[in-house]
């Protein structure tokens, strides 16, 4: 099936929005150190629930109040990316 221009400007929109919410900056509420997991809280007042945090093999976990970079899969499923500190 081709798709007219319409629609693939439709589509277009629709995947910019997907990934525009799929990356989010927000503050961590919240640290689980022994399950190396935070939880976020975002400027729309909406929070996560457990998130990995990435590792790069040092352990490092941000601290609360730590503004972080986190991404999301529609799943729901997130991870913190890094510090924006």
């Amino acid at each position: 099936m081709t798709q007219t221009n319409e629609q693939r400007i439709e589509e277009l929109g629709k995947n910019t929005r997907q990934l525009e919410n799929s990356i989010r900056i927000g503050t961590i509420l919240s640290i689980d150190t022994e399950r190396k997991t935070v939880r976020v809280s975002w400027s729309d007042g909406n929070q996560s629930g457990d998130m990995k945090v990435l590792q790069n093999g040092t352990g490092w976990l941000p601290d609360v109040g730590e503004k972080v970079v986190s991404i999301h899969k529609t799943s729901g499923d997130g991870w913190v990316l890094g510090s924006l500190s």
